[in-house]
């Protein structure tokens, strides 16, 4: 999965006026870019995590193989063909079923993948050769974990929600940058925004500003338990 990216650092500071500021401990303080749109993920679904956190799972503090996603458990992209970020714990995964279905439950697309070697965050772009996502419309992605030979029905299985809005300029820069990040942000996408950030990250991965906003973001979403996990290619 891996997947040629460019980078920018740019100045922190203007960025930040009007956004929300979080603190950790020793710590200056770090703006929140992230502006949850209000929408949450149809019916009851609540994605985010495995039916079953041992199965598969080596002995970690983080047993789950956990997307990111805001709470409501959607996100929003100007994608036709978004990138996930899913954060994979030592186990025994081999393979990761992916499909994609309407909101009927239509399915959409699904394929399948070799699961990361190491443990961290791995990036999971929507196949080229899969449909283009519609605008307006919600679908939700789910990954199943396939720890032995083949698929079976009780293999553990995380789900997310995803909905393309309007192509806007946001995303027109070539090199991502802290700009770019909070704009996406401000706007409510959640995909472009996290995608930016990581980006960045991985070019810079010892920026101290970097790492208080990727902890900012992540804690936000209630995903700081895996705020200090490393990115894979």
């Amino acid at each position: 999965m891996n997947q040629p990216v460019l980078f920018q650092k740019l100045a922190l500071f203007p960025i930040l006026i009007g956004l929300t500021v979080a603190t950790f401990p020793g710590q200056p303080a770090a703006a929140q870019m992230f502006k949850p749109p209000g929408a949450e993920a149809p019916g009851t679904s609540k994605g985010g995590g495995t039916r079953t956190d041992t199965m598969c799972m080596g002995t970690t503090d983080s047993k789950s193989v956990i997307p990111l996603l805001p709470t409501t458990q959607i996100g929003f992209t100007t994608s036709t063909h978004p990138t996930l970020l899913v954060y994979f714990p030592p186990s025994e995964i081999k393979q990761v079923f992916f499909s994609l279905k309407d909101e009927a439950g239509n399915h959409y697309y699904q394929t399948q993948f070799a699961a990361p070697q190491g443990s961290g965050i791995m990036p999971i772009r929507f196949p080229q050769e899969a449909p283009d996502l519609e605008v307006g419309k919600k679908y939700m992605w789910s990954l199943a974990l396939v720890c032995g030979s083949q698929l079976e029905p009780d293999s553990p299985t995380i789900t997310g929600w995803v909905e393309r809005r309007a192509a806007s300029d946001l995303n027109g820069s070539v090199i991502p940058s802290l700009q770019q990040a909070s704009s996406l942000g401000q706007a409510g996408l959640w995909y472009d925004m996290i995608g930016v950030l990581a980006q960045l990250r991985k070019n810079q991965p010892d920026d101290s500003s970097l790492i208080r906003l990727w902890k900012t973001e992540l804690t936000s979403a209630g995903l700081e338990a895996i705020a200090d996990k490393p990115l894979l290619d």
